[in-house]
């Protein structure tokens, strides 16, 4: 019989993932994005759409290992990886591939004990010398990778060469099991967050709307076969809600506490009945207080988008005035802005900092300065360099605090209303 060729080897992974009552979850998460082999790509790579192979690795690879390959590139896919987390990149480049593959191999390790008695088991290839290749750390389950991040973070020191400003992403092959020798773990394979990155917003927005999708199909099916859904792909198919709507809200409710009754405006819900009772306006609020992470985990981008929506948010509430704090292990700036010039804060803003990422410099601060807002709205991915804040420190903020947690499902503070940002 003829040696099959890395092509038709990949399509019968792809036919034994169709086939099966667990897998078939992945059935169209694979067709989404091309699928090609190379022989310049030494491992396999994903940019979050399309997947590479590498022809000399896929040929040195049994079919449970190159099961195990196939569904750690679907499962980048399905979590959207290198869309959602681009703000960990940012912090530690060489840490970011190593958190989201702690978390994914040990849901395929599951998958291999489902499909035990199958010859297409799913399991972690080995290279010449046996050893594992790929990341694989018991203690890491049940964590999400914003949680594993920080872990790797406190635990793996920066390093760069000589000359180097910014660390590299690890994109090399070696042993990451639970032995590492004692040296930096490393993923076994690409991560390609440039191509990523070449991604329109349109082109984003159409494939996260396609692999979320392929996922609900998914699911129906291995219901249909009396199959099991992982936990981390039945949260990832939670309805969400819409952060905007939910600060908005919140807002909202603190502005309710200003409304006045009125006579100049009747109460449309009651003279549709032939009842006439007086209605409410907004009289305005007083300041509202922004505080948001300067310490280089939220971006420019995401900056944008926050203060966009919260300038529509202001035009509706109209706030007095607005304390805007940028801080990272203490407060590194302040902008005021009134009613003259609030429509501008947007254009006018200038993020400063850099350093730690410490909340509890915030109250001080403000009781220094004599900032008093009606209502506070931190932003935040929840990573803190001195753990979480102490509500003992903010026994002098009494105004409500609301937190936005940006793409870090895992930190909700001990204190205050928690909002969870999807950007």
């Amino acid at each position: 019989m003829a040696k099959l060729t890395a092509e038709q080897r990949l399509e019968r992974v792809h036919m034994k993932i169709m086939q099966d009552k667990n897998l078939c979850l992945f059935s169209g998460v694979i067709m989404v994005g091309d699928v090609k082999v190379s022989d310049t790509v030494p491992t396999a790579c994903t940019n979050g759409r399309d997947v590479i192979y590498g022809r000399e690795f896929v040929e040195s690879l049994d079919d449970g290992e190159l099961m195990f390959v196939v569904l750690h590139e679907a499962m980048h896919k399905s979590y959207r990886h290198l869309a959602i987390y681009k703000h960990l990149r940012r912090q530690r480049p060489d840490l970011i591939n190593l958190a989201t593959d702690y978390v994914i191999n040990l849901e395929i390790k599951d998958y291999g004990r489902l499909l035990s008695k199958e010859p297409y088991s799913p399991r972690m290839p080995l290279d010449d010398r046996g050893n594992v290749m790929g990341l694989i750390d018991e203690r890491f389950r049940n964590m999400d990778t914003t949680k594993v991040f920080n872990i790797l973070k406190n635990e793996i020191p920066e390093q760069r060469e000589p000359g180097q400003d910014t660390l590299q992403d690890s994109q090399d092959v070696s042993n990451g099991g639970d032995d590492a020798g004692g040296k930096t773990p490393q993923s076994h394979d690409e991560h390609d967050w440039d191509g990523a990155a070449e991604l329109t917003e349109e082109e984003e927005a159409e494939l996260k709307d396609e692999i979320e999708q392929a996922l609900r199909e998914g699911s129906q099916l291995v219901g249909k076969r009396g199959g099991r859904v992982s936990r981390g792909i039945t949260e990832a198919l939670q309805p969400q809600v819409d952060w905007k709507d939910a600060l908005r809200d919140e807002v909202k409710e603190v502005v309710r506490g200003h409304d006045d009754s009125t006579w100049r405006r009747l109460n449309k819900k009651y003279l549709a009945v032939d009842v006439i009772m007086a209605g409410t306006e907004s009289t305005k609020i007083g300041g509202i207080c922004i505080a948001c992470d300067a310490s280089g985990s939220i971006g420019a981008s995401e900056q944008g988008q926050i203060f966009g929506e919260i300038k529509l948010i202001c035009d509706d509430v109209k706030p007095s005035r607005i304390d805007l704090l940028y801080w990272d292990g203490e407060v590194a700036a302040r902008e005021v802005y009134e009613e003259h010039n609030m429509s501008a804060f947007v254009e006018s803003t200038r993020p400063r900092g850099g350093g730690g990422t410490d909340p509890d410099c915030l109250p001080p601060y403000m009781q220094e300065k004599v900032i008093t807002p009606e209502i506070m709205i931190i932003f935040t991915d929840g990573c803190f360099s001195g753990g979480s804040p102490d509500s003992g420190k903010w026994s002098n903020v009494t105004c409500p605090i609301i937190w936005c947690v940006i793409d870090n499902k895992s930190y909700t503070a001990p204190f205050g209303k928690t909002i969870h940002v999807n950007l």
